[in-house]
């Protein structure tokens, strides 16, 4: 069992699921709230938001789930502590993202195995561009035994601690 901590940064599923919980809670209390007055109108409303609410609520824990699902997942890796060391090939930009305008980075790294094959890992994105700061060429990747599909780059063992200020 290791201590080492995981950080995968915020998913869009995450940020939808967030979303859409948010909203199904907003309508189901808006629906309430109109279930309590006395009116023949308002009772229609009121079943019409529960229902957009419980739609949104569904949705929103599908999210919010697919999102805990791939933490655990990644955490299992760690913790089952098989990694191989992969050599850093390129830090570019990920241009399928964007945020505020702006599109974060992603530090390449490849291994060779034993077959010859070569396995090219991604990390998660980074907001700031971390290409002066590697304190190493070499970055560990956690991976199940022998499945490279499921892997984690352990980004933070080569970059400092960075902290933004306003």
């Amino acid at each position: 069992m290791t201590d080492k901590k995981v950080k995968i940064g915020i998913s869009p599923s995450a940020i939808i699921g967030i979303v859409f919980t948010s909203i199904g809670a907003v309508f189901m209390l808006i629906a309430v709230i109109f279930f309590l007055q006395d009116e023949a109108t308002l009772f229609l409303i009121a079943v019409s938001m529960l229902i957009v609410g419980i739609l949104a609520l569904i949705v929103g824990f599908i999210f919010f789930g697919l999102y805990i699902r791939k933490r655990r997942r990644i955490r299992k890796i760690v913790e089952e502590g098989y990694y191989i060391t992969a050599e850093i090939g390129e830090v570019s930009r990920n241009y399928n993202v964007q945020v505020n305008g702006r599109n974060p980075y992603n530090i390449r790294a490849s291994y060779t195995d034993e077959t010859g094959c070569v396995h090219i890992f991604q990390s998660r994105n980074l907001y700031y561009n971390p290409e002066g700061m590697l304190r190493s060429q070499m970055v560990r990747i956690y991976i199940r035994r022998n499945e490279y599909k499921e892997y984690y780059m352990d980004i933070d063992s080569i970059l400092p601690q960075v902290e933004f200020h306003k």
